[in-house]
């Protein structure tokens, strides 16, 4: 029986995390899922602008199936910063048996919205969040699979080929990344789609020596799809693809100068289908979606500090799942130990040139949310900027790690590739783990007759299943 490629087992034993999180986390109980929840079943249902805002609450008036609001009633209650309308209809069904509700995320861009809440459409209340948790992980998980594709590429001429590239991606691909990809919202689309991007160009300038033209036009639509996919879901995608265009030039400026030589048409492609991506998301956000919702509470923060750039580290690793609700200790400690072995080796074995981009790509990551927070001004609710915004950046450090080890000719040892999965794949359990454990004592998931949690044992057989996925996954290839 043929093997299966190296990628697919990648992606099965990454996407086995949120799946784990879909069974975990109780319904509604993603960092505000009832409002995308709202948002996605009306726009389902063809209301694809909102504009009156909610008399006593956030957000504006959309308008949804009874059934769903008054599943999500006692999560959305419990909140501090959310008002009743935003909980309870604002009165009895209309003739085409829809009420409406406040939702924060009314004037967000349709299209991911359509695709969750379609899927969605024949299930009821709890179950119909279920699906639109489903449709993100398949998603994600398609663009995953993208990603996968290209970090093989990344490696096609090296001794261990794409092991350290794939090896990379699993480091990246962060707890608070994959706890994304598993609540219905748009997060985890746009961060599985930087990694994609990340990939795409780092395959298409490993093969300056070996043109590979089929190849190259698989990896171009890579590239493209991606940026589509980020230039459309918030104003920051042009940002991050900016920044990743500039990091990828820096770390091969030869290549790239190659690959534009080489590519005239992919590139001009690209280029004009994420323009008028972001071309479109503009005229939403200034158009129809430019509607402005009633504000809820104003927030508690003091003001931007330097204190703020290590929070935005910790909760860029974990922190879930609301942004102020924080793993059990060992996740950090086991992402940032795996990170630190990844750099430590590309410090070892790499040329000082991309130990440099590697260290300039960090920066910059750790720079976003300040130079985002001075950009956006004065806001009432404080500094809004989270950790996890800015992972379709700053996942590329690790991946520009992994790719400069395999083009130094390197190979992880057994013992250091499989700690390294073991590490990450345990941070992962243990968030679970810990998110399950204080669920256990939250009356308003326990009163929740939907909510059915994986068993301890049942999360640490996932892990298990995951980790030797992951171990085939990246095991050193032979190259022709």
């Amino acid at each position: 029986m043929r093997a299966a490629p190296p990628g697919l087992l990648l992606v099965l034993g990454l996407l086995l995390v949120p799946l784990a999180w879909v069974v975990t986390l109780p319904p509604f109980g993603g960092i505000d899922e009832f409002d995308h929840a709202f948002r996605a079943a009306a726009v389902a249902r063809g209301q694809v602008e909102a504009t009156a805002p909610v008399p006593d609450g956030r957000g504006l008036l959309v308008r949804v199936p009874p059934d769903l609001v008054a599943a999500a009633h006692a999560e959305c209650a419990s909140l501090r910063y959310t008002g009743p309308d935003n909980c309870s209809p604002l009165g009895p069904p209309g003739a085409d048996g829809l009420v409406d509700v406040g939702s924060a995320a009314a004037g967000y861009h349709p299209a991911f919205y359509w695709i969750v809440g379609t899927i969605a459409r024949p299930f009821d209340g709890a179950a119909a969040l279920t699906a639109m948790r489903l449709a993100t992980v398949g998603l994600c998980g398609l663009l995953l699979g993208l990603a996968a594709y290209a970090a093989g590429r990344c490696g096609a001429r090296a001794p261990g080929g794409a092991s350290w590239p794939r090896l990379a991606l699993v480091v990246a691909c962060s707890p608070v990344l994959l706890y994304s990809t598993a609540v219905a919202a748009p997060n985890g689309v746009e961060m599985a789609a930087g990694l994609g991007v990340w990939l795409g160009g780092l395959a298409l300038l490993s093969g300056r020596d070996d043109p590979d033209p089929v190849g190259d036009r698989v990896l171009w639509l890579v590239l493209a799809l991606c940026a589509v996919v980020i230039c459309s879901l918030r104003l920051l995608g042009p940002v991050f693809l900016a920044g990743i265009a500039l990091t990828l030039v820096a770390w091969a400026p030869a290549a790239a100068r190659d690959v534009l030589r080489r590519s005239r048409r992919a590139v001009v492609l690209t280029v004009l289908a994420a323009g008028l991506s972001a071309a479109q998301f503009l005229w939403w956000v200034r158009g129809p979606g430019s509607a402005v919702g009633s504000a809820g509470p104003g927030s508690d923060d003091v003001g931007l500090s330097p204190a703020h750039g290590v929070l935005w580290v910790v909760q860029a690793i974990a922190a879930y799942p609301y942004r102020n609700q924080f793993a059990p200790w060992p996740v950090y400690l086991l992402v940032a130990g795996a990170v630190i072995v990844v750099l430590q080796q590309l410090v070892r074995h790499a040329p000082a040139h991309a130990q440099r981009v590697v260290l300039g790509a960090l920066a910059g990551a750790l720079m976003l949310g300040f130079l985002a927070t001075i950009a956006a001004g004065d806001s009432r609710d404080g500094v809004i900027w989270q950790g996890r915004y800015g992972l379709p950046y700053a996942v590329g450090f690790v991946l520009l790690a992994g790719v400069g080890l395999a083009r130094a000719g390197r190979t992880p040892s057994p013992r250091r590739r499989v700690g390294l999965l073991a590490a990450v794949m345990a941070a992962h359990v243990v968030g679970i783990l810990g998110v399950r454990a204080s669920e256990s004592r939250n009356p308003v998931a326990l009163a929740d007759a939907s909510w059915h949690p994986l068993p301890v044992l049942g999360l640490v057989a996932v892990g298990l299943l995951g980790l030797g996925l992951l171990v085939r996954a990246t095991a050193p290839e032979r190259t022709t």
